[in-house]
C-alpha cells in the first residue's frame, strides 16, 4: 500500500512523516529525522491504518451502535481524548459510552495502542532511532511528534471508512492523511509552545506506554491487511444511517483545524 520512500519522492507520500518536515520545536534530533527519511519503505503507515481498524472495536465500543458513535467520536476530535468510564442507563439499559475528559488530550488508550506499531515487529522504526529520540530533562525518551499525529491520523481514517459506510479500509495516503496528519501535529505544536511541561509528560507517557505495550496486550493483534475485524452483519445494517449523518468532509476538516487552538487551551497548565 505504500510505495518505496528511497526511490521516489512524488506527493503520494505526503502523509507519512517520512516524508514530512516535522517542527523542530521540539528539539528532534537531526540523526532521527535523518533515519526516518533513509528508511527503504514506509510500510508502517500501512500498519498503523490496520491497528487503528482494530482500536476502533476495542477501545471505542462502535459496535453497539455504529453510526451515532462514529459519528460522535468525528465531531470535536473527541477519539483523542481520554473518557470518563461507560455507564449503563438505567431507563433503557443500554450502555452509555463514557465522555471525553478535555483537559487530557492524546490521551486515550487507543492512541498509545496504534502508536505503539512503531514499536512491534521486525525492522519496527523506534529500534532503529531509539537512541537518537528527544529526551526529558530527566533523560527519559519522549515520544516523536511527527508518530504520534501519525497515530492520531490513522484512527481519524480509520473512523472516516466507517462515517462513509465502507466496510474495507481504506489506503492511507493522500491528502486527507495530510490534512488530519498536519492537524494533530499543529496541536501538539501548539501544547508544546504554551504547556512545555504538559508536553513533555504526555509525550514521555506515550513513549512509555507504546514501548511496553501496555496498551495492546489486552486488545489482540492487528487485522491482516485488508481485514476487518468487525464481520459486516453489525456496521452493514447502519450504513444507510451513516451516509445521511456523515458531515461532509470539507466541514470537517474545517472543524479539524479550529480545534487545534481549543485542544490547547482547554490542557490544563
Amino acid at each position: 500500500m505504500c510505495e518505496r520512500a528511497a526511490t521516489t519522492g512524488s506527493s503520494s507520500h505526503t502523509g507519512c512523516p517520512l516524508h514530512t518536515s516535522a517542527s523542530g520545536d521540539d528539539k528532534t534530533p537531526r540523526g532521527a529525522e535523518a533515519s526516518l527519511k533513509a528508511s527503504s519503505d514506509c510500510t508502517f503507515r500501512g500498519g498503523a491504518k490496520r491497528c487503528a481498524v482494530a482500536a476502533l472495536y476495542q477501545y471505542y465500543k462502535v459496535q453497539s451502535d455504529n453510526a451515532a458513535r462514529v459519528q460522535e467520536l468525528l465531531n470535536g476530535q473527541t477519539f483523542i481524548y481520554l473518557h470518563k468510564p461507560d455507564s449503563v442507563d438505567p431507563e433503557t439499559n443500554t450502555l452509555k459510552p463514557g465522555k471525553p475528559m478535555y483537559t487530557r488530550p492524546f490521551e486515550n488508550p487507543a492512541v498509545a495502542h496504534v502508536a505503539g506499531h512503531f514499536y512491534r515487529g521486525q525492522g519496527a522504526i523506534m529500534g532503529r532511532i531509539s537512541d537518537l529520540l528527544p529526551r526529558s530533562p530527566a533523560g527519559n525518551p519522549l515520544m516523536l511528534r511527527p508518530l504520534l499525529a501519525l497515530a492520531c491520523a490513522a484512527i481519524f481514517s480509520a473512523l472516516s471508512d466507517l462515517a462513509s459506510g465502507s466496510l474495507i479500509p481504506s489506503d492511507f495516503e493522500g491528502k486527507t492523511v495530510q490534512d488530519a496528519y498536519d492537524t494533530y501535529l499543529a496541536i501538539l505544536e501548539k501544547i508544546y509552545k504554551k504547556k512545555p511541561l504538559q508536553y513533555e509528560g504526555l509525550m514521555e507517557k506515550l513513549f512509555i506506554n507504546a514501548a511496553l505495550n501496555t496498551a495492546v496486550n489486552t486488545v489482540g493483534q492487528c487485522s491482516p491487511k485488508g481485514q476487518s475485524p468487525l464481520s459486516s452483519e453489525p456496521f452493514e445494517g447502519s450504513v444507510q444511517r451513516a451516509l445521511k449523518i456523515f458531515v461532509e468532509f470539507k466541514a470537517l476538516q474545517r472543524a479539524l483545524r479550529s480545534r487545534a487552538t481549543q485542544i490547547a487551551d482547554a490542557s490544563p497548565q
